[in-house]
């Protein structure tokens, strides 16, 4: 597809945008017009363009991305599970590749529900018919499993490494108090 790389310049470039939009309105519009527009398309094409703005989105750092609360207030953590069930095997393909970043998004036990949500599309993504979304959600889990949810407040998670701790381990070993 030779219009890709085009269309994920503009995503870009609206996820920068959005970052300097003034009002919350702003924010919110342009928010539901991206999943509208692409999270709930007919085409499969903007479904993974969709999946590639919550990527961009999940990073958190400068110039498009935001922080988790954002992520989650404007619904973009509902939409992008629930590709976990499109008819497509890539666009479940590549949503086996976000789940690990969309877990780091969540806290406990504010985001219990969501990470019941996370787990229901994991087991979707383990049973699928598609050879390599099975594999790849095999993957996931995998690293899924590396990790724990963290607690709202929690000043450090009690299982991280000696690594971690020290700020070398992969995750995020110190948290700041949330609460």
């Amino acid at each position: 597809e030779a219009g890709v790389p085009n269309r994920q310049q503009a995503v870009t470039i609206i996820c920068s945008v959005l970052r300097r939009l003034r009002t919350s309105a702003q924010r919110s519009e342009v928010c539901g017009w991206l999943i509208r527009q692409l999270g709930q398309s007919g085409s499969y094409q903007l479904r993974l363009l969709f999946a590639f703005t919550c990527r961009l989105l999940l990073r958190g750092e400068s110039p498009a991305g935001c922080s988790r609360h954002f992520f989650k207030a404007q619904a973009f953590l509902q939409q992008l599970l629930s590709l976990a069930a499109d008819p497509v095997p890539n666009v479940r393909l590549t949503l086996c590749f976000l789940l690990p970043a969309v877990k780091r998004t969540l806290r406990l036990p504010a985001d219990a529900s969501s990470l019941e949500q996370l787990h229901h599309a994991m087991v979707a993504l383990r049973g699928d018919t598609d050879v390599d979304v099975r594999q790849a959600a095999s993957a996931a889990e995998a690293e899924l499993n590396s990790f724990e949810v963290l607690t709202d407040g929690a000043a450090l998670r009690p299982s991280a490494s000696e690594g971690e701790r020290q700020g070398g381990g992969r995750g995020c070993g110190w948290v700041k108090e949330e609460g």
